[in-house]
């Protein structure tokens, strides 16, 4: 009996040991942490910037950081802050057709998103493409992928 208790409590030890490690330390060893203190320090560079060129440096940075980000996450199924970062980015850098291309792909991931929606209708307006037309209420009350999606954070 002395044997399994014994056992049984360098088991749970080893269980709690192995839970600690994962809530204290293995955050910290997360590879994204540096990346997303990096691309912090390089958007407030680029926002107190008052050379264009310093500004465009910083931001050309913080683009090759979130790209980095996208290939080291694939956020295809995320909640779209990334691809709304990034197109935040290249809407700010003047590269219109990108900023639409992530502001599309945040809102597929974010459709409930009405800043994601002002900000595509801005950019598609200064491609001179015309908005596309929103569904129906009809359609969006009867789709059930609207009403039953999880909120966006």
């Amino acid at each position: 009996m002395v044997n399994k208790t014994v056992y049984l409590y360098v088991l749970v030890s080893l269980a709690a040991g192995y839970a600690l490690l994962n809530f204290f330390i293995f955050p910290f060893s997360n590879p994204s942490v540096p990346l997303l203190e990096q691309a912090r320090a390089a958007y407030q560079e680029a926002a107190q910037s008052n050379n264009f060129f310093h500004r465009r440096q910083a931001l050309n940075r913080l683009l090759m950081i979130y790209h980095s980000l996208d290939k080291l996450y694939c956020p295809l199924q995320g909640n779209g802050v990334l691809y709304s970062n990034l197109a935040e980015t290249y809407y700010n850098l003047e590269q219109y057709p990108w900023a639409a291309f992530y502001f599309y792909q945040s809102k597929r991931l974010r459709p409930r998103d009405l800043e994601v929606e002002f900000k595509l209708k801005e950019t598609l307006a200064k491609l001179k493409i015309p908005p596309t037309q929103s569904p129906s209420s009809f359609k969006k009350f009867f789709s059930f992928t609207f009403i039953f999606l999880y909120p966006s954070v």
